[in-house]
């Protein structure tokens, strides 16, 4: 079965409205973090969401959860540290490792 050339011109605009109102929400939801006084850019927001959905992640899997490179994540999570947003505890499954966790202060910014 194919799609006419109408129905195609119709699910692209439908998608680049979805775009466009993500957009939206994007620079709305930065808007009301600087207005509440949260520093917390946008790449921050997914990785404290994950982590603190998990509970705990180490930053392998924090990376393999969100499609980016070790090293993207763990320049990310150094800031999110430094703002106190983001800890690393002692990981319960291998008391080698270390697993990040999300203080008060991270919970508060979501």
């Amino acid at each position: 079965m194919s799609r006419s050339r109408a129905e195609h011109v119709a699910s692209v605009d439908e998608a680049l409205t979805v775009i466009v109102r993500q957009a939206g929400t994007v620079r709305l939801q930065q808007r009301l973090l600087a207005d509440a006084g949260v520093e917390l850019d946008r790449s921050s927001h997914p990785i404290l969401r994950r982590v603190e959905e998990a509970g705990r992640l180490r930053v392998t899997e924090l990376a393999d959860a969100l499609g980016l490179d070790v090293s993207t994540i763990s320049r990310q999570v150094r800031v999110l540290e430094e703002r106190r947003m983001l800890r690393r505890a002692t990981d319960e499954a291998d008391r080698r490792a270390r697993a990040l966790e999300i203080p008060d202060a991270g919970a508060l910014a979501l």
